[in-house]
C-alpha cells in the first residue's frame, strides 16, 4: 500500500481437464447395408473432471471407419471417434454402435413379360423387375439395372434350361440370387411313316 506495508495474496486456479469424449447423437443411427456410411449430424462432447460438458467441433474428430465407406453385411457397425485436445495434445476416443439394416435378399417383383417360349426362340427379359428387400425396415429397392441374368437376354431357349436367374452384387458385400420359372415347349417334328 502507500504506507509501505506488504500484502500477499494466494490465488489458486483450478483447471478442469478433459475426462472423456462421448457421442451425444448421430443423425442416422440405423443405416443400410451396401450404402455409404453417413456420419452427418454427429455431435460429440467432452466431459471435464469438474463435471461440466461441452460440445466439440465434429470437424476436429477422426472417424474410423470414415464417412462414405461402404457398409458391409453385418448386424451392427462400431464407429470410433478420436479427438486430440488442443490444450494438452492428449487423444480421447469414443465409440458409437450403428445398427445395420441388412439386405434380406432379392426377388422377381415382376417376371419378364414373356414367360412361354417355343424351343429355339431367343430369351426376352424385358419387363423383369428385381427388388432388394431389407430385413429391419422391410424397405424395398429396385435393383434390376445392377443385376446380371442367366441365361442372358437373347439366349436361344432349350427345354433343358427352364428358369431365369438374376444375380445382384451388393456394393462391398454379398451376392444375392433370385429365380423365376419359364415354360419352354419342346419342338416336335411330325414323322410320316411310309409303307
Amino acid at each position: 500500500d502507500h504506507a509501505g506495508n506488504e500484502f500477499t495474496a494466494d490465488t489458486q486456479i483450478d483447471v478442469a481437464d478433459v475426462e472423456e469424449l462421448f457421442f451425444t447423437r448421430l443423425s442416422n443411427p440405423t443405416q443400410k447395408e451396401g450404402t455409404a456410411m453417413d456420419l452427418s449430424g454427429a455431435v460429440l462432447s467432452v466431459r471435464y473432471t469438474d463435471g461440466t460438458t461441452r460440445n466439440i467441433d465434429a470437424g476436429s474428430v477422426t472417424f474410423e471407419p470414415s464417412a462414405g465407406e461402404m457398409i458391409g453385411h453385418m448386424e451392427t457397425l462400431s464407429v470410433q471417434a478420436t479427438w486430440r485436445n488442443p490444450a494438452t495434445g492428449s487423444d480421447y476416443s469414443a465409440q458409437y454402435t450403428i445398427n445395420v439394416d441388412q439386405a434380406d435378399g432379392i426377388y422377381f417383383s415382376h417376371a419378364p413379360n414373356k414367360k412361354d417360349y417355343a424351343e429355339g426362340e431367343p430369351l426376352d427379359i424385358s419387363g423383369a423387375v428385381i427388388t432388394l428387400k431389407y430385413k429391419r425396415s422391410g424397405d424395398l429397392r429396385i435393383v434390376t439395372d445392377s443385376c446380371t441374368f442367366y441365361p442372358p437376354s437373347g439366349e436361344i431357349m432349350t427345354p433343358y434350361g427352364t428358369s431365369l436367374h438374376a444375380y445382384y452384387q451388393m456394393p462391398g458385400g454379398n451376392q444375392y440370387e433370385a429365380e423365376t420359372l419359364l415354360n419352354v415347349q419342346t419342338m416336335t417334328v411330325p414323322i410320316d411313316v411310309i409303307g
